[in-house]
């Protein structure tokens, strides 16, 4: 025997201890999902992003999960990278003590970017102090493309825009016929 109180219309238990109206969280999380939002630049690190880019407009810009000290007492800054027309790189972080550095295209020759970790590695780039940079493989590959302007890395790897025309130029060979015994 059911008893009335403990079960609602739709039959669910729950149903009846939530507000009219009310979604669930089991129905709520079903149909949406969470996605957290872009990070944006702060003023301050506005202003040094307008200090590096010296006339130059840069072609990608996004925060890394790399970390600096920029003499914050607590936490230590965010570092951004920028990428510019011609490869250059600049490192960027807000704080009392600013952190920015930079690396021209021919010093950044092998750079590469590792699945296993996740980084970014920026290499050779000796005045560079941060090589290896923690972000997602789609923006490695993008900063890649920048950094190399489309070409193959000398080191042996490719970019992703080398990557895509090699392998629509072997998708275009014709097969070779098969060799008769």
């Amino acid at each position: 025997m059911t008893s009335s109180a403990a079960t609602t219309s739709s039959g669910s238990p729950a149903a009846k201890a939530s507000a009219p109206g009310a979604v669930s969280a089991a129905s709520a999380s079903a149909t949406t999902s969470v996605q957290r939002p872009k990070a944006t630049l702060t003023p301050a690190e506005q202003a040094l992003l307008d200090q590096a880019r010296a006339g130059r407009t840069p072609r990608l810009v996004s925060p890394t999960g790399a970390r600096v000290d920029v003499g914050l007492w607590f936490r230590s800054g965010r570092v951004w990278i920028a990428a510019f027309d011609g490869g250059a790189v600049t490192l960027f972080a807000a704080g009392p003590r600013p952190f920015v550095q930079s690396a021209q295209p021919h010093e950044l020759t092998t750079s590469f970017y590792s699945h296993l970790s996740g980084e970014l590695v920026c290499v050779p780039a000796p005045e560079l102090t941060v090589r290896s940079l923690p972000m997602g493989p789609s923006d490695g590959w993008k900063f890649l493309d920048v950094i190399h302007n489309g070409k193959p890395a000398v080191g042996g790897g490719q970019s992703a825009s080398a990557s895509a025309a090699a392998s629509a130029a072997n998708a275009a060979k014709p097969a070779a016929p098969a060799a008769s015994v």
